[in-house]
């Protein structure tokens, strides 16, 4: 997706973000598991740091900040676009459906309490406002959380406020005002034929409910925006361009990243230790793309998310305005193939110019009016010397960030998937690039599939520190190279009928399969070679007796979400066999809703396709009766 491309629109202010997190520990889902205390409050360490969380996601206080007009050049006032209030559906800003009602809020979903670093948010629009109150924007498609990291603020707390992730999707039926006011949005709706491409950036969420101030308020967070033209030969989650990471030189191996897979899935929760204040921290990943503003060729550099923040005090509660580590000093530009690095003609970059406060109740911070998104444009034979070289980053003389040295990039459009077996057969299509450009004849080799034993241990089930390696999906490629386009299909056959699985995991019906990528340092995979390519939850075939009985059948299921989501039990307690069958037609239709509706029950979606429709039925049976 080419939110990089232009013309390009940038928005940023502060996000709320809401989990139920009872369901991050697996040992959770046992059905005799305690997650309550005597007295019926919930222990952290049990119960995480939300008990009573409803997944609940939009946004606040968003603006459009600036943009990018179709020859690059940077608009911050003059266009009623600029300031235009940007909404999602929310307690403050609700958003009608055009039928009397509004649109239910975005929800925040993990796949799997031993995958949660592919969140996916579903239901999220977004609506602009502009002063004569006519509007613009639409549905996003569900956008999966990439680039997870947790270096984005050395403080002394652990856990999200130090985390940094990007989300990318694409409105793909944007609704356009009839009489439009703006030339600036009038330019950008001619150039989104194909529909919009949107990148989120979000970092500083806090999660500590025992430290809930003014302007750092519980389960707020701060979010950047960029849209642009979606391209035809695109999807929601993948870009025709590059992508830099702070290693120098190659990706991290493979071999290293599965060794540490499971240090990493549990990152989140573990805190960051304060930087020093000469120490650069490191950085965390940048995408760039190459395109023409007019007849001026341009490198369009997203930094947003790879630059570290400053530091004002590490401890608890943490100082932490917004603003870069580095405000200049940053140059971009290439590294060749003896490793000596040239910074580009106008390749030398400030954050200084681009700043806003918000203050508010929830959050006080600085957003990027241009939400880090720097427009370069390229010399004389800079085009050549970009695609025979590695794009990197320097700054004060020392190189941050640097593109795999054969420039591939291989991306997968849906980076996590759901399945039941028997016979699952998941399809996903995948884009390469080389510099850029999308790559032809070339098929990703090598890819492994592992997924992590759980054991009891003295009463105590614990995760192993090491992977299994598995031959339960097979993995080919349709077409077998990437064509002209550069894009080829991962195509994910399972191999058998059932899972044998352990106990814990037979209670939440499914495991959770990681395909890895190979040990070839030279190409970069998806986000990074730390990361699985794709994380895929399988169910176990399932076939459900002629006649589902409550006490039997539904109530194990139905009893076992209340426990885990007592946010929603107090609202509905669908455990409750007489509260269930007065709310049966209404169960009914949320769980017969598409998984992606924000409205869909469960809100967690790893319940199986097979037992969701006996619930179904079992509760319009109720209903009717």
């Amino acid at each position: 997706m080419s939110y990089l491309d232009l013309p390009r629109l940038h928005f940023g202010g502060i996000f709320y973000a809401g989990p139920s997190t009872i369901n991050n520990q697996t040992p959770n889902y046992v059905p005799n598991a305690p997650v309550e205390n005597p007295d019926g409050t919930y222990s952290r360490s049990v119960a995480g740091w939300y008990a009573l969380g409803l997944a609940q996601w939009y946004f606040q206080n968003c603006t459009i900040l600036g943009a990018a007009d179709a020859a690059g050049r940077w608009i911050g006032s003059g266009d009623p676009l600029i300031g235009a209030a940007l909404d999602t559906p929310s307690p403050q800003t609700p958003v009608s459906n055009g039928s009397g009602g509004t649109y239910d809020l975005a929800k925040l979903v993990d796949l799997d309490p031993d995958q949660q670093s592919r969140s996916e948010v579903y239901g999220l629009r977004l609506q602009v406002t502009l002063p004569d109150s006519s509007l613009f924007g639409g549905l996003m498609s569900v956008p999966q959380l990439r680039e997870l990291g947790f270096s984005r603020a050395k403080t002394n707390v652990g856990g999200s406020f130090n985390a940094v992730g990007v989300l990318m999707g694409a409105i793909a039926r944007p609704n356009w005002p009839s009489a439009i006011s703006s030339p600036l949005l009038a330019s950008f709706k001619n150039a989104c034929g194909n529909g919009i491409a949107v990148s989120l950036t979000v970092d500083l969420h806090w999660n500590n409910p025992t430290v809930n101030q003014n302007g750092m308020m519980f389960l707020f967070g701060r979010v950047h925006g960029s849209m642009g033209p979606l391209l035809a030969s695109e999807t929601g989650q993948t870009l025709l361009g590059r992508r830099m990471s702070a290693q120098t030189g190659a990706p991290t191996p493979a071999t290293s990243a599965i060794t540490n897979l499971r240090e990493s899935l549990a990152a989140a929760a573990q805190a960051a230790p304060a930087a020093s204040a000469a120490a650069m921290p490191p950085w965390n990943a940048a995408y760039a793309r190459q395109s023409a503003a007019g007849t001026q060729e341009t490198l369009s550099v997203d930094l947003g998310m790879a630059i570290p923040l400053a530091v004002q005090d590490p401890n608890v509660p943490p100082q932490v305005n917004g603003k870069p580590f580095v405000e200049s000093g940053i140059k971009v530009g290439v590294v060749d193939s003896t490793g000596k690095f040239s910074p580009l003609q106008n390749g030398t970059v400030s954050f200084a110019n681009y700043y806003k406060l918000i203050t508010s109740m929830e959050k006080n911070c600085y957003v990027w009016t241009n939400c880090g998104v720097f427009q370069i444009p390229l010399g004389a034979g800079e085009s050549a010397a970009l695609q025979s070289g590695a794009l990197a980053v320097e700054v004060n003389g020392s190189l941050v960030m640097e593109e795999a040295s054969s420039g591939t990039w291989i991306q997968v459009a849906q980076a996590s998937a759901r399945a039941q077996l028997p016979g699952v057969k998941v399809s996903i299509p995948m884009l390469v690039t080389k510099r850029g450009i999308p790559l032809r004849g070339y098929s990703p080799t090598g890819l492994q599939t592992v997924f992590f034993q759980w054991t009891l241990d003295h009463g105590n089930w614990t995760m192993a520190n090491a992977p299994t390696p598995s031959n339960d999906l097979a993995i080919s490629f349709q077409p077998a190279t990437t064509g002209s386009d550069g894009t080829t299909s991962a195509v994910l056959t399972s191999t058998i009928p059932s899972m044998t699985l352990s106990q814990l995991r037979a209670d939440l019906d499914s495991q959770v399969y990681f395909i890895m990528p190979p040990a070839d340092a030279t190409v970069c995979y998806t986000d990074g070679n730390s990361n699985p390519v794709i994380s895929v939850l399988l169910w176990q075939s399932f076939t459900p007796p002629a006649k589902p009985t409550w006490a039997a059948d539904i109530a194990p299921i139905m009893q076992s979400y209340a426990k885990l989501y007592p946010g929603m039990r107090a609202k509905v307690d669908m455990g409750d066999p007489a509260v269930a069958k007065a709310n049966a037609g209404a169960i009914a239709g949320r769980m017969a809703l598409p998984i992606s509706d924000p409205s869909f029950m469960p809100v967690t979606r790893d319940l199986s396709p097979a037992k969701t429709k006996m619930v179904v039925d079992f509760m319009a049976n109720w209903a009717a009766s």
